[in-house]
């Protein structure tokens, strides 16, 4: 049972929450954020499913009882300034647009693919009042507020399987170029010495002597591949 009304966790003992929007003319662009520091930064090009579980809780008929859109997250590298509680006016990396309340837990989602080692993530209105929506949905007796509460962050890399295509047979002295996709980064390695480094773009040139098996390995996933030498007929 808190101030803003009854929130029962989605899992666990606690949830934490802040203000997306005031309805009190004392309170007019009061924002209230949610910040944590990444376990790690996420890798670059790297698509991840992001979720998280948001509700209102039960209003306790006194205070609260608003809805509101711009439930905002940003990924950035450090954690955001923000000046006393004023918006922090950026646009995030993603925004729920829709007015949103529900006393009961819903689950949101998106994508997300970094083209920067972001370490941070944050969470709230990003906007101001007079960019934000907002709704009457539960009558209170005093001032009215928007508030919700967050659980159960989850950042999860997407798997694509490393694909590798180059499968031929070529004559002796002939090359041909193969070529791997979906991968972050390529190193490519050949079945006479595979812990021997032999080229780091998604495209190799090769001129194999005998029937060559490749291997592509992306940090993830590692792709195999097989170049048939056929020897020229004796004349």
């Amino acid at each position: 049972v808190s101030y803003m009304g009854t929130i029962n966790p989605y899992s666990g003992d606690g949830v934490a929450g802040g203000y997306l929007f005031s309805s009190s003319g004392t309170s007019s662009n009061y924002r209230e954020y949610l910040d944590a520091q990444l376990s790690a930064p996420l890798v670059l090009g790297q698509t991840y499913d992001v979720s998280f579980y948001v509700t209102n809780g039960v209003c306790n008929g006194i205070v609260g009882g608003l809805g509101s859109n711009n439930i905002g997250v940003h990924f950035s590298i450090g954690a955001l300034t923000q000046v006393g509680t004023a918006p922090l006016g950026i646009t995030p990396t993603w925004n729920y647009s829709t007015i949103f309340y529900d006393p009961n837990w819903q689950q949101l989602t998106f994508q997300f693919t970094p083209t920067t080692a972001v370490d941070h993530i944050t969470i709230g209105n990003f906007y101001n009042d007079a960019s934000t929506l907002w709704a009457v949905q539960v009558p209170v007796t005093t001032w009215e507020g928007a508030y919700v509460a967050y659980d159960d962050f989850c950042i999860m890399p997407i798997s694509v399987p490393l694909l590798a295509e180059g499968d031929t047979i070529i004559c002796l002295g002939d090359s041909v170029e193969l070529l791997a996709s979906n991968g972050i980064s390529y190193a490519w390695v050949d079945s006479a010495d595979f812990p021997t480094l032999l080229h780091l773009d998604s495209a190799y040139t090769v001129s194999p002597l005998t029937t060559t098996t490749y291997a592509v390995y992306d940090g993830l996933d590692t792709a195999y591949l097989t170049v048939s030498v056929t020897l020229p007929p004796d004349a």
